[in-house]
């Protein structure tokens, strides 16, 4: 299983990759899973969602109490799992509470995370708003620009031309395809 995620300008309807997930205009995250003829399957991932905010990690991280010790009260109590995709939501959202700007607390947040000494796959795809966030340390994130929508996936899929995302590295795409 994969991260994937879209942002398109327009109906997706007749890709026959993701049509079907994305319907009209806007932002879908869904796990992309190579079967035995290595054609990936796009399917419908379990995301997790608050307010505005769709959210998707996949990894495991080494000393995940780390993480919950740096979770504010309000998010801590949203946690209902163990999963440690439950874990680093709530403490990006934590971030995200704390600051106006969506850009700036995500790069305070994957700061703190870069400096934190704890190990493990960070990677993750945050939804909010109109705009998609890609965060990779971890498993590799990879994307394709087309000139109707911008793909971001952990597998590719595709015989196009995919760049990959830097270790370390946070990505903004927005609805307007502004990469």
């Amino acid at each position: 299983m994969g991260l994937f995620g879209i942002v398109t300008s327009k109906r997706m309807g007749d890709d026959p990759c993701f049509g079907k997930l994305v319907g009209e205009r806007g932002i879908v995250s869904a796990s992309v899973v190579k079967g035995r003829d290595a054609r990936p399957q796009v399917t419908d991932a379990p995301l997790l969602q608050r307010e505005q905010f769709t959210f998707v990690h996949e990894g495991a991280i080494d000393d995940i109490a780390v993480i919950r010790r740096r979770i504010s009260p309000r998010r801590a109590f949203q946690i209902t799992s163990k999963a440690h995709a439950e874990s680093l939501f709530a403490y990006v959202l934590t971030h995200v509470d704390a600051g106006e700007n969506t850009d700036a607390v995500l790069l305070r947040a994957v700061n703190d995370i870069a400096s934190s000494g704890v190990r493990g796959d960070f990677t993750f795809l945050l939804a909010a708003g109109g705009s998609l966030y890609a965060y990779c340390a971890g498993s590799p994130i990879g994307l394709v620009v087309r000139s109707d929508s911008v793909l971001v996936s952990s597998e590719t899929f595709t015989d196009e031309l995919w760049r990959e995302l830097s270790n370390g590295g946070l990505l903004r795409i927005d609805g307007g395809l502004a990469v």
